[in-house]
């Protein structure tokens, strides 16, 4: 049996800029994210006397040909990766639909699983590049590249995306208290519901070819995306007003692109954050519903736990990435 993790993402500056209909129309898209302390696990163990597809996850497939797969995801890794007779089991410590890059997480995860189990390797950011790949080009996913690197690599990352499909990626682990920064600062807060992140991104990724909107959509990228070196210089100087109104800036321009980005209880509960002292606040992922995220000094985030009782997460810096948890072999 092999048993896999790879972590979930939070996105403070830059989200969007990843979309290929993005960089590929501007000279390159950036991203400021760290992956954190929640996993998506994934366990595989051969079928005995058995060359079938037994696939567990929010449902239950069992099928003889891989084809016959409806998961998508499982469906082309394994049509990439060739193994029959074979056992998969999913389980998340969050569900998925709540802006945190569960899908992207999970794509990573089985590759790193199913090139373990088949006695392959793969480097990290290779592992990164298939999932996109496989996402992006293969399952016409309308998403970008971070979430994959973010998963794969780990630890907090300054992402550039070029046209070219390069990722550049700068590791900010090693600077000074920046990780004790951020697992000081940040707290997220649960916003009831989740939604498909591929219908809203496809609105997004609508807007930025229509040729009549694609230049004012693309405007509104580069301004997130000049966030983007304003957040880590807050990050290295450990300055939480900065940061907090920077995040605040980037909800700001976020909720331009597109009506139902947002909503009323959603707006409630970023005012009720900011009230309780956050410096500032925005919903994570592509929109509608998910996670909050807060960032403020640690009393603010005491007043906010308290407030947000049974409904809040404190995520902490995950620096290992995508790694097997176990293998019996």
């Amino acid at each position: 049996m092999i048993i896999t993790r790879s972590p979930l993402r939070i996105s403070f500056l830059g989200g969007g800029t990843d979309l290929p209909q993005y960089y590929e129309q501007s000279e390159m898209g950036q991203v400021l994210s760290f992956a954190f302390n929640k996993y998506i696990y994934i366990a595989a163990h051969p079928l005995v006397e058995d060359a079938s597809y037994l696939i567990k996850y929010s449902k239950q497939e069992y099928v003889d040909s891989v084809e016959k797969i409806e998961h998508p995801a499982v469906r082309e890794i394994l049509k990439i990766f060739p193994q029959k007779g074979i056992d998969i089991s999913i389980t998340s410590d969050i569900p998925s639909g709540t802006g945190l890059g569960s899908s992207s997480s999970f794509a990573v995860g089985l590759i790193h699983l199913i090139t373990n189990y088949t006695k392959q390797q793969l480097t990290k950011y290779e592992l990164a590049k298939l999932a996109c790949e496989i996402e992006i080009s293969l399952l016409k996913q309308p998403i970008g590249k971070q979430d994959q690197f973010a998963a794969a690599i780990g630890g907090v990352n300054h992402l550039k995306f070029f046209a070219d499909g390069n990722v550049e990626i700068e590791s900010l682990n090693s600077q000074p208290n920046v990780i004790d920064f951020i697992n000081s600062c940040t707290l997220l807060i649960r916003s009831p519901g989740s939604r498909s992140a591929s219908s809203k991104l496809n609105e997004q990724v609508k807007l930025l070819t229509d040729v009549q909107l694609k230049s004012s959509m693309l405007r509104q990228y580069d301004l997130m995306k000049e966030l983007v070196p304003q957040g880590k210089i807050a990050m290295q100087q450990h300055d939480i007003k900065l940061f907090g109104n920077l995040i605040n800036e980037s909800w700001k321009i976020k909720k331009t692109f597109e009506k139902n980005i947002t909503n009323l209880q959603v707006n409630q509960k970023i005012a009720e954050v900011l009230k309780c002292g956050a410096t500032g606040a925005k919903l994570l992922g592509a929109g509608g519903s998910g996670y909050i995220l807060a960032v403020g000094e640690p009393d603010s985030l005491e007043k906010i736990s308290e407030t947000f009782q049974g409904t809040f997460i404190k995520p902490r810096v995950d620096i290992s990435g995508a790694e097997v948890i176990y293998n019996s072999d």
